[in-house]
């Protein structure tokens, strides 16, 4: 349930993506909070170590809701720009908006020192945001602060809680903060949902806990020290939201281990004890105990921002396949794998002729389509790749280079780089693949006529192993699915031919 911010979530978080931080400057960030802010997360990304901060972009990549997709690579690539600016120690605002509709909203609250500080650190966010691909992202500099967000709630107004304060401070100094303050209103919404929302986190239970809590704070530092405190109004709701919690953790035991995608931290239900310390419930781990119970989840946390990596690039397929489509609805047949001067000589690739299909018919328009790719007026273009190109390690990406290729050659649907007709796909769409996954040895500059040369015998040279032992592939139907290595040489040599005429049997 993405557009709640609850205890369990952080809970869960905090143990696997340790990366929420020291105080930079509570004055700065509490006078940013909006009406629907429910939660604050402080980043101190020049405290942890690298690993951590990859941990953590993931954690925040999943809180934060764009039309275009944001890998972990960009995130942690941001995150490294701003620790080197000196501007590492970060806050993020979370709470519902304003549509009524309940999504998460975020804001990042950058504090800064100066006005020149400011400008640098406003000019990294919307290098980042990227005009011509984020568009939707709004990078401000306003006294003391950068905000970076949704323009809407970048232009919404400010709406300060002390409850917020005062929960952030309880922290303490600590890498990782997390500070839950809901409303009243909006404790109420909670109470009311997460008994059906959160069935396989023991929503019942859980809406009991935020019905006897004012707020919740999470410290945690790495290897060392978790604590979390649930502050209630006195003694007697402490002791109640101590029933609470305990009944919680217990339920917990038994749905946790039951689920794939939560039995990694069944441990957390177990290792956690609540204790009641005058109006405050306290849950804390440190020491040999925290360090188990960290090194049991992050592979869990690992796996999982796999998964979640794979799923974005599919969707960037997919979004590929329909222009893919467009383009042959419009030219009655796929593209070629190069646009080509008077001469026949390869100028540009087929991702720049796909621009107008993936509304970025502007783009198109400013490159000069007889001459190379990498003439004077072409060059500079390659560095506004369009993120549904951006496949690939964070390294190539940032050179302009991406690793979604066709498989060039005479036995493929691109023979000689000419693009097929439908009719010319006698094993059927759905058995033939039109694009495929390259590993990085093999990504290119997304406007260089250059793909990947197949070899029928090494079909799964070059291929993938980004998100594990396979490559995400798009099928001529538009459909999109990731190949496990394992499906073999004569399965991928298959799925390759459009006209093979041999049938071809794994598992979708």
């Amino acid at each position: 349930m993405r557009s709640l911010w609850m205890p369990a979530i952080v809970l869960v978080v905090s143990m696997a993506a340790p990366a929420l931080a020291a105080e930079p400057d509570l004055a700065a960030w509490s006078s940013q909070a909006r009406a629907g802010t429910i939660a604050v997360a402080r980043i101190d990304l020049a405290r942890l170590q690298g690993e951590d901060v990859s941990l953590a972009m993931a954690m925040l990549r999943g809180q934060i809701s764009t039309p275009t997709p944001i890998t972990n690579e960009e995130l942690a690539a941001a995150a490294r720009q701003l620790a080197d600016l000196g501007a590492g120690r970060c806050v993020l605002l979370l709470g519902t908006s304003r549509d009524g509709k309940g999504a998460l909203s975020a804001l990042l609250v950058v504090p800064v020192t100066s006005e020149a500080q400011g400008r640098e650190v406003a000019k990294a966010l919307e290098q980042f945001a990227g005009a011509s691909t984020r568009q939707e992202l709004r990078v401000e500099p306003r006294d003391g602060v950068v905000l970076a967000g949704p323009a809407a709630l970048v232009e919404e107004p400010a709406a300060p809680r002390a409850e917020l304060a005062t929960a952030m401070a309880a922290a303490g100094d600590a890498p990782l903060a997390v500070a839950i303050a809901p409303s009243a209103d909006q404790r109420r919404v909670l109470t009311e949902l997460l008994p059906s929302a959160a069935p396989q986190l023991a929503g019942d239970a859980l809406g009991e806990i935020v019905a006897a809590t004012e707020w919740t704070a999470v410290a945690y530092e790495p290897q060392r020290q978790l604590r979390i405190v649930l502050h209630t109004d006195s003694p007697a709701s402490a002791a109640r939201a101590e029933a609470a919690v305990t009944g919680w953790l217990k339920q917990l035991k038994k749905t946790l281990p039951r689920v794939n995608e939560l039995r990694p931290f069944a441990p957390l239900a177990t290792a956690l004890t609540p204790k009641v310390e005058g109006d405050n419930v306290t849950l804390e781990l440190a020491g040999d105990k925290l360090a188990a119970l960290d090194a049991a989840i992050r592979p869990a946390m690992e796996a999982a921002r796999s998964a979640s990596d794979r799923a974005r690039a599919k969707n960037c397929f997919k979004q590929l396949g329909l222009a893919m489509h467009n383009f042959h609805d419009a030219q009655k047949r796929f593209p070629n794998a190069a646009i080509t001067g008077a001469d026949g000589k390869p100028l540009l690739s087929w991702r720049v002729a796909l621009l107008p299909y993936l509304d970025q018919g502007e783009l198109y328009k400013r490159f000069k389509l007889d001459e190379p790719w990498d003439s004077e007026h072409n060059r500079p273009l390659l560095k506004e790749m369009p993120a549904v190109f951006q496949i690939g390690r964070a390294e190539a990406i940032a050179a302009g280079k991406t690793c979604a290729v066709l498989p060039i050659g005479e036995a493929t649907a691109f023979p000689g780089g000419k693009g097929l007709e439908f009719k010319n796909f006698i094993d059927g769409t759905s058995n033939t693949i039109l694009m495929l996954e390259a590993d990085d040895a093999h990504a290119v500059e997304w406007t260089r006529p250059a793909d990947l040369a197949y070899d029928a015998a090494r079909p799964l040279a070059g291929l993938g192993q980004h998100f594990g032992e396979g490559f995400v592939a798009l099928l001529g139907d538009g459909s999109v699915h990731y190949i496990s290595s394992r499906a073999g040489e004569d399965v991928v040599r298959k799925l390759i031919t459009p006209a093979g005429k041999e049938p071809v049997e794994w598992p979708r």
